[in-house]
């Protein structure tokens, strides 16, 4: 693919008044939150271009600055993880890399088939549509620089990516945490062909180069807002969605609340209540972690959607894996589908496992110490008997 190009174009003047101004604030925000990030140990690394005051930042974070290119630098809390991110830049290996910039496990796997198998350079036509109405794994933005994730999501609606997103927002000031959210919930039509690529919102236009293809493909996310004053019509994405207020400017906490419904399946289906209950429970399993951090594949027996497995992937950077018996939930992480009864006790590093599965299943307890170096007991009922158990001294290179 040619050198890229980005070429903005606003719908009205009174438009780019509004919005051009938001739009650097968002983009200055970003340079910020890449750091703020690391500090706050979302994850252990991050990737940015060098510039003036980055290093002053950084101390004042009490951050580590590594030099990996001439205008790249690696983000970190300790010096190892620096040289270790340099190392796996000049490697080319990306699915380290990756892991170690906490993206979510599925969208590793995601951008190394499309860009290292395929050798495509832009993965919007890749991405399957999981949902029409995507916000945190919506970034068909990030030509403006608008986004809330640092990765490319492997779908538009990506389980772990619209995790990722509601933890990245809350580093944001508030108003850019709106101006983005705002901006994401419109209709926007992302169109391709012959390696040129128009991204249509109702009041901006960006043209950009893509990998070539013979014939028009488009890709349509239809939104849940519309701005004020942009210009509507009779084709898309300039049709007003007609199921909630047409308003651009609505307070932050009501579009998070409004957005809610479409998202409460998260902590639902692993069976809790509110998010911050979920959230809580998964804190004090990746603390126990903590005192003995896993040193290769971790399985999760009865992990629900899985966005426990993405936390553990982000934190230690290592695979994952788990096993459900209900198909039907949404998949955060690699999962397969079948009853505890029938797994066959895989060699792996570490083993998540609630009590309650061992009282379903008699036989399991015995399989499961037996087919890890260590064993992580947990109960959501009982949060003070998490246990970290020592299995067997099985090796593997998972």
């Amino acid at each position: 693919m040619p050198a890229e190009f980005t070429r903005i174009a606003w719908a009205s003047d009174r438009a780019e008044a509004i919005w051009a101004p938001r739009v650097d604030a968002i983009q200055a925000a970003w340079l910020d939150v890449e750091l703020t990030s690391v500090a706050a140990d979302l994850r252990l690394a991050a990737l940015v271009f060098d510039r003036p005051q980055l290093a002053e930042r950084v101390e004042t974070l009490q951050l580590c600055m590594t030099v990996v290119t001439k205008t790249r630098v690696a983000i970190t809390r300790t010096p190892a993880v620096g040289l270790d991110l340099a190392n796996a830049f000049h490697a080319r290996d990306d699915a380290h890399i990756g892991r170690l910039l906490g993206f979510p496990e599925c969208c590793i796997q995601f951008f190394d088939r499309v860009w290292n198998e395929r050798r495509l350079r832009d993965t919007t036509l890749a991405m399957v549509h999981r949902s029409a109405t995507p916000l945190g794994s919506n970034i068909l933005g990030r030509w403006l620089g608008v986004r809330l994730v640092p990765h490319l999501p492997c779908a538009f609606g990506c389980v772990a990516s619209e995790y990722a997103a509601q933890q990245y927002a809350t580093l944001l000031p508030d108003s850019c945490a709106e101006w983005t959210r705002e901006l994401l919930s419109w209709p926007v039509q992302y169109s391709a062909l012959h390696g040129i690529a128009e991204v249509i919102w109702p009041v901006v236009k960006v043209v950009t180069n893509t990998d070539y293809t013979a014939k028009r493909r488009d890709v349509r996310l239809m939104g849940t807002q519309y701005p004020v004053d942009a210009p509507s019509g009779l084709t898309f994405p300039f049709l007003k969605p007609n199921f909630v207020p047409l308003t651009s400017l609505a307070p932050f906490r009501a579009s998070v609340d409004a957005a809610a419904p479409a998202r409460d399946w998260q902590w639902i289906e692993n069976g809790f209540s509110t998010r911050d209950a979920m959230h809580s429970a998964h804190a004090q399993i990746l603390r126990a972690l903590d005192a003995s951090p896993p040193q290769g594949a971790v399985l999760d027996l009865g992990c629900g959607n899985g966005l426990l497995l993405a936390r553990v992937a982000s934190r230690y950077h290592v695979p994952v894996s788990g096993i459900e018996r209900d198909g039907s939930k949404h998949r955060a992480a690699p999962v397969v589908v079948r009853e505890l009864s029938d797994w066959g006790g895989d060699l792996v590093d570490t083993i998540l496992v609630s009590q309650r599965r061992f009282d379903e299943v008699p036989t399991l307890e015995a399989r499961v110490m037996a087919s890890a170096r260590q064993v992580l007991v947990y109960s959501y009922d009982e949060p003070q008997s998490i246990e970290l158990r020592r299995g067997s001294d099985v090796h593997t290179t998972a």
